[in-house]
Order: C-alpha cells, then structure tokens, then sequence
C-alpha cells in the first residue's frame, strides 16, 4: 500500500528530470541550441527591459501619488492654523 503513495512523487520526478534533459539537450544541440540561446537570451533581455520600465513607470507614479498626498497635508495644515488663529482671536474678543 505504501508503494500507491510514493507513485505520484515517482512520477513527478522522473517528468521533471526528463524535462530538465530536454531543455539541456536543446540548449546545447550544436545548431538550433545556439539559435535557441540567442533568442532565450534576447527574451530574457526584453523582459528585463519591460520589467525595468514598469519599475520605472510605477516608482513614477509613486512620486506623483507623494506630491499630491504632500501638498495636500500642507493645504490641511494651513487650513488648521487658520482656524486656531480666528479661534484664538474669538477668544481674546470675548
């Protein structure tokens, strides 16, 4: 009975070894794996590419988000000591 349970692990690894043994098997086949290498390297080049503008487009708009959430907390905070001073001055009035 133990032998049911280990058979999904079993199988699992020897599919994942004969895919490993595929790719290697077509990244080094002298021909088509140095076309192969050349495109992987190129998608993994745009890829970095894209991930460093969406980094870069996001960190922006970070920064946008940063400058309006500050000017904000200063029009809040100029409005506070608005309202402190007419109510200091409603009070020295009484």
């Amino acid at each position: 009975m133990n032998n049911f349970k280990c058979t999904p692990n079993l199988i699992g690894a020897v599919l994942l070894i004969a895919l490993a043994g595929t790719a290697l098997g077509v990244l080094f086949a002298p021909n088509k794996g140095i076309k192969t290498r050349e495109k992987i390297t190129g998608d993994a080049k745009k890829m970095v590419k894209n991930f460093s503008k969406q980094v870069s487009d996001e960190v922006q708009n970070l920064k946008n988000k940063a400058e309006k959430i500050e000017k904000r907390a200063e029009e809040k905070l100029m409005e506070f000591e608005k309202n402190i001073e007419k109510k200091a001055k409603d009070l020295v009035h009484i």
